[in-house]
């Protein structure tokens, strides 16, 4: 149950981040700082998955969230595609979040809580993946941001197809809900 929770909050952040842009109206001045979050991936297919932006941009967002009532980091990504209501998206769920490295050979051992992308509108491969490894590296956690890096293997839900995720890094604006 508790883990339904979590993606669903992933859900609703990613639906809160899309209908906050989704006009493509201007950026909030006082609001938080873009966030820039990108990796490669290869294996069953190939690319780069980037986004920069802050909540209120149009097509693209990248934010770390942490929800008043839960001690977990929601790293976080979407861009969404000018042509479709889909959109592909990334989240990484870090309970207790501080500054060090997180290397978990397999998920059933690892510390973070979900980690996973979802390709549904710009990448090929449409589908969603979960992390079957990770290795998280957060070099900066303050108040207002965090920076770190990452790379895991993924395992693609529907046809079972891996992807190696590089070179991921992730400079973000904390929001508090």
């Amino acid at each position: 149950m508790q883990q339904i929770h979590r993606l669903l909050s992933l859900a609703a952040l990613s639906f809160f981040m899309t209908a906050c842009g989704k006009d493509g109206g201007p950026t909030d001045p006082t609001g938080p700082a873009p966030g820039e979050l990108r990796f490669e991936y290869s294996g069953a297919y190939t690319g780069t998955f980037s986004v920069r932006g802050d909540v209120m941009t149009s097509r693209v967002a990248a934010a770390a969230v942490d929800y008043d009532d839960e001690d977990e980091l929601y790293i976080v990504g979407y861009r969404y595609p000018p042509q479709g209501a889909a959109f592909d998206d990334f989240g990484i769920v870090v309970p207790n979040p501080k500054v060090g490295t997180i290397n978990c050979i397999t998920m059933a051992s690892c510390p973070v809580t979900h980690a996973f992308v979802a390709f549904n509108a710009t990448s090929p491969g449409s589908g969603y993946g979960d992390a079957t490894s990770l290795r998280l590296t957060i070099s900066t956690l303050g108040a207002d941001s965090v920076k770190g890096t990452f790379e895991m293997q993924v395992r693609m839900r529907e046809s079972g197809a891996m992807l190696s995720v590089t070179n991921g890094g992730f400079s973000l604006p904390r929001l508090h809900f």
